[in-house]
């Protein structure tokens, strides 16, 4: 920007493994005060739909932080935000020893592992991995990874919606999977 003859001061608020939920609630929390003119985020399907997703939680490999990640749920602008293990949210966030020993319990285990039988997996239809259902269409509406769709485009609108209100253009970058 400087090279182009533009001043800018550039704010990053990203974190690994965040999904567009959490994004959001940084969004809400710091966006007033920094009064931003651009926001670029940046969405990888790959992983964000399962950030983004309860019913997708502890179903694959690509997201070591479902335990501990607020889901958020967009709707008319408003905003719920849910725990899949509220009393430890709630512990989380009124107690330092337990904050402090739940990230060693977790970091220990090494993350979480998925075991999948590949092959039981294609014969019934579905792509070899969980996470590879990414890919594949999914007409159901009751399907959990036609609801994290749903859910992602709802958190996009929200964070468009709140870039406007802002009075900040909203860049959406696409990271392709492998």
């Amino acid at each position: 920007l400087r090279a182009g003859g533009r001043e800018a001061l550039v704010y990053n608020l990203s974190a690994i493994d965040w999904g567009t939920g959490q994004e959001l609630l940084a969004l809400r929390e710091l966006g007033t005060a920094a009064a931003p003119d651009a926001v670029v985020l940046f969405l990888y399907p790959a992983n964000d739909l399962v950030n983004n997703s309860p019913l997708l939680a502890q179903s694959t490999s690509v997201s070591a932080g479902d335990l501990i990640r607020p889901y958020v749920r967009a709707a008319d602008g408003e905003l719920r935000v849910e725990y899949l293990s509220p009393w430890c949210a709630w512990l989380r966030r009124h107690s330092r020893l337990f904050a402090s020993f739940e990230r060693r319990s977790l970091a220990g285990r090494g993350g979480l592992r998925v075991v999948e039988d590949y092959a039981e997996r294609l014969r019934r239809g579905s792509a070899p991995r969980e996470d590879l259902e990414i890919f594949r269409s999914h007409a159901d509406s009751r399907d959990r990874w036609r609801q994290a769709w749903e859910t992602s485009f709802a958190l996009l609108r929200t964070v468009h919606r709140d870039c406007e209100a802002m009075g900040a253009r909203l860049l959406v970058v696409v990271v392709p999977s492998v």
